[in-house]
């Protein structure tokens, strides 16, 4: 079963682009399913091989990475490669999924939350205390149980905000660590992981 070569060059066609816009990482099984009927999957996967061997796909990707980069310098007068590299690196920190605030994941500013948290407990603790006899003793054991199950919670609400803070704390440093080292790069180089980047938040619907 051999391919026309009008059927061979748009298969081949389609696979520069997949790997001009994904590299080896591209879904390439999806594509072969359009031409399974036609193509032995021996020789589908041999064209994918040859074109990527040959390097045509990433030096189109660079070449349109080069002319953004060009545009982008123009657009805001910028005659360094440094002070490139350091606009383009922020704008890869700015596709980045972003970093959630308290009021993102709770609904209210994580001021109002720790209040919220402080009143819960000092509260329970009343309830304890009144609980209590004026000796000490147990008047209401069940109110008395049902106040330390209270705190309980209190106390494991409280755990996981603290956690949630360092999370989002470690995600801030994690950007900040990528912009860091971004920077130092040439902006062609930049731009290409921008283009990765943006092109990864369409495919998995991440709306920025």
């Amino acid at each position: 079963m051999a391919a026309s070569k009008e059927l061979k060059e748009q298969a081949q066609k389609e696979i520069s682009a997949l790997l001009e816009k994904y590299g080896k990482d591209g879904d390439f099984g999806t594509l072969y399913k359009k031409y399974s009927d036609e193509v032995p999957k021996s020789t589908f996967y041999r064209w994918v091989r040859s074109i990527s061997a040959s390097g045509v796909p990433a030096q189109k990707a660079l070449r349109k990475a080069k002319k953004r980069v060009v545009r982008k310098a123009k657009k805001k007068n910028i005659k360094t490669k440094p002070e490139l590299s350091l606009v383009v690196s922020q704008e890869v920190v700015e596709v980045l999924p972003m970093v959630p605030d308290a009021s993102d994941i709770a609904g209210v500013s994580l001021t109002e939350m720790s209040r919220k948290l402080s009143w819960c407990m000092s509260e329970l603790e009343r309830i304890i205390e009144y609980s209590k006899s004026k000796d000490g003793s147990i008047r209401n054991a069940k109110m008395m149980m049902q106040a330390i199950e209270g705190i309980r919670r209190t106390i494991d609400s409280t755990t996981r905000l603290m956690e949630m803070l360092w999370d989002i704390r470690r995600t801030e440093q994690f950007h900040t660590a990528i912009f860091n080292r971004l920077k130092a790069r040439d902006p062609e180089f930049v731009e290409l992981i921008l283009a990765d980047l943006k092109q990864i938040n369409a495919d998995w619907g991440i709306q920025l």
